[in-house]
């Protein structure tokens, strides 16, 4: 359960369905921090996230590929960043279901928590 005075971290490569339901929670006092799209690139830097990562981070989500930009998240340093923290991570996957082996049971788990 997330408290007041912590933080999310949300890509800015995410779609509003990843992120509306995240930034509701700025109501019960959470706050919401946002790991910018590098223009140049169009990809959030792991450096930017690096930047925003605090003893305060509870979370940090993302698509692991950018429906809006195409962009892939090198995912197991984002979450070796997180946890360096104690921060979990939610990614979703659906924009990897062709390319990568799915990691949960078929038909679910478009979205998944690494802690």
């Amino acid at each position: 359960m997330l408290r007041p005075g912590q933080e999310i971290i949300l890509a800015e490569t995410g779609h509003e369905a990843n992120l509306g339901c995240w930034k509701r929670l700025e109501r019960q006092g959470v706050v919401i921090r946002w790991w910018r799209v590098d223009t140049e690139t169009y990809t959030c830097p792991l450096e930017g996230l690096r930047g925003l990562l605090s003893e305060r981070t509870a979370l940090v989500a993302l698509p692991h590929v950018s429906n809006l930009l195409g962009g892939i998240v090198d995912l197991p340093a984002v979450v070796q960043a997180a946890h360096a923290v104690g921060a979990r991570v939610v990614a979703r996957r659906r924009g990897m279901r062709r390319t990568a082996p799915s990691t949960s049971t078929p038909g679910r788990g478009l979205l998944r928590v690494l802690d």
